[in-house]
């Protein structure tokens, strides 16, 4: 998040200071495309695991959240007037990993690797012939989960907490319909390439299910609600 409060600082800077000159100019019809570093911090919460209002194998409260994780991030934007644009955004799957919170807090409990798709409606205000071009947008994500697996650290912990007899364990999460809003700006450094930064909110409850021995024994939710940050350049075509 640090990085990219610098670069946004700085895109911050370049429009208060860069005024006039060759213009951003979108255009209906251009076509905007962006890359760069992206980074997703999920928010830490989610329903008790193992104590109250879980599997009841501990005393307390507990629950399971994912970590931080970045990959190649990218979004292919449509200018459908001057003003207003049809972006999406993709980027290569992350790996997060689990960790206990609460009473299981730090502990390792299994991996799963996601793809948050999500597009937006955009706007790009008109800055008066600066190169400094912000914008906002609202839309739709929709996160795919795949490879959801637990440690041995969760399933000798369940086999203890039972009393032995698990021999295996395992999750599964739903895949996630969410809203999501953005924010971003890009700084013009020639014709047809811009700096970027941007920051996207999206809502992602996914609805996961704890298998002991191969069947079905809890249901919870884990409130992923990330915050999800790229910086990068972009182009127009």
């Amino acid at each position: 998040m640090k990085t990219f409060k610098i670069a946004t600082m700085a895109l911050a800077v370049a429009g208060a200071l860069t005024v006039a000159g060759n213009a951003q100019a979108y255009e209906a019809g251009d076509i905007l495309f962006r890359v760069g570093y992206a980074k997703v911090t999920p928010n830490d919460g989610s329903d008790p695991l193992l104590g109250s209002g879980g599997l009841g194998l501990i005393n307390g409260t507990d629950g399971a959240a994912a970590k931080d994780s970045s990959q190649l991030g990218l979004t292919i934007a449509y200018m459908v007037t001057d003003n207003i644009g049809v972006q999406v955004l993709g980027a290569l799957p992350f790996e997060f990993d689990i960790e206990g919170t609460g009473a299981t807090a730090g502990a390792p409990l299994g991996t799963v690797t996601a793809l948050p798709p999500t597009l937006t409606v955009q706007y790009y205000p008109d800055m008066g012939g600066s190169k400094f071009q912000p914008y906002v947008g609202a839309g739709l994500n929709y996160t795919l989960f795949w490879s959801a697996d637990t440690t041995q650290f969760t399933t000798d912990t369940t086999n203890a907490l039972l009393g032995g007899g698990v021999n295996s364990t395992d999750i599964d999460i739903d895949n996630s319909w969410g809203l999501a809003f953005e924010v971003g700006a890009d700084f013009q450094i020639s014709d047809n390439w811009y700096l970027n930064a941007a920051a996207w909110y999206i809502d992602i409850d996914a609805e996961t299910t704890v298998e002991v021995n191969e069947s079905p024994v809890y249901n919870f939710t884990v409130n992923v609600d990330p915050w999800a940050f790229m910086i990068g350049v972009g182009t127009k075509f």
